[in-house]
């Protein structure tokens, strides 16, 4: 008797995700953050960011604040200081925390 079988990868299955796309959350805190502290940071930008936040964490490690200031880029730091992007580093964390799950895929 022969037994024939089809195997798949998980890439195949669910292709990974490599740019995170913003929610409609993502968009309310946008929206405040900007109001609150007089920036016009757009969309593509904190994208970057959590795709950035994302990129240096793993599925079970979540990255620090500290650790993280070293990867951000200057002409971003410039811009919003880091005072202001520990605060959109505390959105994603308590966003991903409760999710449970990395929010790229």
């Amino acid at each position: 008797m022969q037994s024939n079988y089809v195997r798949f990868k998980s890439e195949d299955v669910w292709p990974k995700q490599e740019k995170y796309e913003l929610a409609d959350d993502d968009l309310f805190f946008l929206k405040d953050f900007n109001e609150t502290h007089g920036f016009s940071m757009k969309d593509a930008e904190l994208e970057a960011l959590i795709e950035a936040f994302e990129m240096r964490s793993g599925r079970e490690f979540i990255i620090t604040w500290i650790d993280m200031k070293d990867f951000i880029l200057f002409d971003v730091r410039d811009k919003y200081t880091f005072n202001n992007l520990e605060k959109i580093y505390n959105y994603w964390r308590v966003k991903r925390d409760t999710v449970k799950r990395p929010l790229l895929r």
